[in-house]
């Protein structure tokens, strides 16, 4: 290749790898996986959404951010998560502990930090996990995994808790606690 081309083929690349951490530096992505623990009696009727006390470890900069956009994030879960549920046919409330109590048909899904890391050169990387059981008390028959990850500055807002509720939704489809079929529908955005 001459010199030329050569400066040519960097300069594009160096454009390229700019408007891709450019357009990826505001957004979040999200994975869920997930696992059936115990087969459930039945299927749940009505869920209690709650975040769990706790946080990612304190006095490090991944533990410190990571706290800060659960917490950016929290709002938008009580209110994206619990409505996307509901338009999908499962009824679902945000609940504390200590607030009331659980109604006897409600089952109980309690989201809490498992580990944040950061790194200058990958970015943010939340993962939380997502609960399922009978009761306050009872083991989890159903366990997420939900990884979010961002290379930039990205917002933990409501997209980011419409993406961590469709795929809860299909996830908990795919493990046939809930049945259904067709496209997630999704809460229209907030204005």
């Amino acid at each position: 290749m001459t010199p030329r081309i050569e400066w040519q083929r960097r300069a594009l690349l160096g454009a390229v790898a700019v408007l891709s951490a450019a357009l990826l530096g505001g957004c979040v992505s999200t994975q869920v996986s997930s696992v059936v623990v115990n087969a459930p009696r039945t299927a749940p009727r009505q869920v209690a959404v709650s975040l769990a006390a706790g946080s990612f470890a304190a006095g490090n900069i991944a533990g410190d951010l990571g706290q800060k956009n659960l917490d950016q994030l929290a709002p938008s879960l009580q209110r994206r998560l619990t409505g996307t549920m509901a338009l999908n046919g499962l009824p679902a409330r945000w609940w504390s502990p200590g607030a009331d109590s659980l109604q006897p048909q409600e089952s109980l899904l309690v989201i809490a930090p498992a580990s944040a890391t950061y790194s200058s050169r990958t970015g943010q990387t939340l993962v939380v996990t997502a609960s399922l059981r009978d009761a306050a008390g009872a083991p989890p028959y159903w366990q997420a995994s939900i990884r979010m990850a961002t290379l930039g500055f990205g917002q933990f807002n409501d997209g980011v808790a419409d993406d961590i509720a469709s795929q809860l939704l299909q996830r908990l489809r795919a493990d046939q606690i809930l049945s259904g079929s067709g496209p997630i529908q999704l809460l229209p955005p907030t204005k």
